[in-house]
């Protein structure tokens, strides 16, 4: 497994997870640029991420994902139902590729099961990411106010954060 934050911060988050054979990104608040650049000088491209999963509707977590849609439509994009309600105001293209998810409640794709987990935001059904795969477990959450049971809970132990 391999975690690799290539943006965080209020000017852009993104993050890379590798786990299980399969490659994907937790939110796309940088420019389908930059991750291109990013992703190959991991040796990808965009054509490989197997899905996107997004923590919640904040402009610094999502800004990049209609490039990456429009130039990659058969991406898959992960996100509570709120937050994927709130996504198609705000980028109607992404209709095709969104599917819902809900927290406390694991997904299977390409090799890795994922659990999303409520984390504490300014916004409704804000979430953070467990991925678990035969080579280990990580999580991924952002915009922590504090540590919530739950945050700890879907966390422990985990093998990198």
């Amino acid at each position: 497994m391999e975690l690799i934050a290539f943006a965080s911060g209020s000017t852009g988050n993104c993050t890379l997870v590798q786990a299980g054979g399969a490659r994907f990104l937790v939110d796309v608040g940088i420019s389908l640029r930059r991750l291109s650049a990013m992703l190959a000088d991991e040796g990808l491209a965009p054509a490989d991420i197997d899905a996107v999963f997004i923590t919640h509707e904040h402009t610094d977590h999502v800004s990049g994902l209609d490039m990456l849609i429009k130039h990659f439509p058969k991406t898959r994009v992960y996100a509570p139902r709120t937050v994927a309600a709130r996504l198609l105001g705000m980028k109607p293209a992404a209709e095709d590729a969104l599917r819902v998810l809900k927290a406390g409640e694991h997904i299977e794709l390409a090799g890795a099961y994922i659990l999303p987990f409520r984390t504490p935001h300014d916004c409704d059904e804000s979430v953070g990411y467990r991925f678990d795969c035969g080579e280990g477990s990580l999580a991924v959450c952002t915009d922590l106010g504090c540590v919530t049971d739950e945050v700890r809970s879907a966390m422990h132990g985990v093998d990198a954060a």
